[in-house]
């Protein structure tokens, strides 16, 4: 009696399908474990290094992403990845202590696409929370009341609708009281 071999299509999918996942994920293992190996490393590398070294370094940084374009039009944007240039330069402008420059990049590039388009909340509060590098709770570190008017509510307004109202009104608050004693505005 010779017997006969068939393959069931769904049980080979099925198979190929599985060694498909587990390559996936052995593969994706390996890129998380090889970039949180490599950012410790290189968060030791980068506290050896002098501060001279590390400003020239976000100067060349900033230097390589400033001409990059992003889109002009805040309703082009399709995703984070549209203002990665833009987002690359605010980084190196924060780096840099250049926290004005980095507002009006923010405010020239990302603000409506990330607030309005792509709704980018919780990622609006990572970019605009080092503006305040005393805490929420007091001005932002930049040289003009309006900016600073400008940045705690920009802050406030991603708060609110990423679910921190608390945190958000305190910050209005602040910028009531700033606009009060600036004039009223």
């Amino acid at each position: 009696m010779n017997p006969t071999w068939s393959w069931d299509p769904d049980f080979l999918g099925n198979v190929v399908t599985l060694a498909s996942l587990a390559m996936a994920f052995a593969y994706f293992a390996h890129i998380i474990y090889t970039r949180n190996k490599a950012g410790r490393r290189d968060r030791l590398v980068w506290g050896l290094i002098g501060a001279e070294d590390r400003s020239a370094r976000f100067r060349a940084l900033e230097a390589h992403f400033e001409p990059m374009q992003t889109p002009i039009d805040w309703t082009e944007v399709e995703s984070l990845a549209d203002l990665s240039p833009a987002i690359e330069r605010y980084h190196m402008l924060l780096g840099l202590g250049r926290l004005d420059d980095a507002l009006a990049l923010f405010k020239d590039r990302m603000e409506n696409a990330t607030f309005y388009r792509l709704a980018a909340h919780r990622e609006r509060i990572g970019w605009l929370t080092p503006l305040f590098p005393d805490g929420a709770e007091r001005a932002p570190a930049l040289t003009s009341a309006r900016d600073q008017s400008f940045a705690m509510n920009a802050l406030a307004g991603s708060y609110m609708l990423s679910g921190q109202p608390g945190a958000a009104v305190a910050l209005l608050r602040n910028k009531v009281a700033l606009d009060e004693a600036e004039g009223g505005r």
